[in-house]
């Protein structure tokens, strides 16, 4: 009896906790991107302490993204793959969806749509190719640091202060191709900006090569990147 009910109150504090942290999400919407940790406190009539600790379990895996420069909270990367359809991304995949079935249609590979945002990377949208080979990569599918051309496509023609604080991240090897030598990545960026698209032979997944675009918005900001994906023997 004492095991059972030492259970169920396990499990009350897990459903409490899980409660708690859903209760901070739900602070997030267009109107309110971002809060301060006595903000989630004062909003949730939580503690500081519990504020804290539940906010920074939230950024360990995710959820929430920590800007240091701010001081504040908003929605992280978890997020936005657990729900594709948050209106930030919604729209633009709305928008870029008929232009990855076109391009699957000329080039008979695979397109994917990516962004870059709190320092990796997301596949937001993605069109098969009709041949049998299909890419690993769906989405979802996320990738850290400067590792994708995504990234290196988002700071290349984002402010320099964007790429600098890229290149202090971490670029973990992933394949054997993966650049990690910050000197070629900055030379390899400094290319992609002049020539305006990203070449990657296997850098990712062996066998797969990608080339990539930005997409700009109407004020001439890069918000995201088309990529074409195929096999490395094609």
């Amino acid at each position: 009896i004492s095991e059972n009910m030492s259970s169920r109150s396990d499990d009350f504090k897990t459903a409490r906790t899980l409660e708690k942290g859903l209760a901070i999400l739900s602070l997030f919407d267009h109107e309110h991107p971002r809060f301060t940790l006595s903000g989630i406190s004062a909003a949730t009539n939580m503690p500081m302490p519990t504020a804290l600790r539940l906010a920074r379990t939230l950024a360990r895996s995710r959820y929430l993204h920590y800007d240091e420069r701010t001081r504040s909270y908003e929605l992280g990367s978890a997020v936005y793959r657990a729900a594709s359809g948050l209106r930030s991304y919604s729209e633009l995949i709305r928008l870029g969806h008929p232009h990855l079935v076109r391009l699957t249609e000329q080039t008979t590979e695979s397109t994917a749509l990516g962004v870059f945002q709190h320092g990796e990377s997301l596949v937001i949208d993605m069109v098969l190719t009709p041949r049998p080979f299909k890419p690993t990569s769906m989405v979802g599918t996320s990738f850290p640091g400067l590792t994708s051309l995504y990234a290196k496509i988002a700071v290349a023609f984002g402010p320099d202060t964007m790429l600098e604080e890229a290149l202090r991240s971490e670029i973990p090897s992933i394949t054997d191709q993966t650049i990690t030598d910050r000197a070629v990545v900055r030379g390899e960026i400094e290319l992609i900006r002049r020539e305006g698209v990203a070449f990657g032979i296997e850098t990712l997944v062996v066998g797969i090569c990608t080339v990539a675009a930005p997409i700009f918005d109407a004020a001439g900001s890069v918000i995201a990147s088309m990529a074409v994906v195929a096999p490395t023997e094609r």
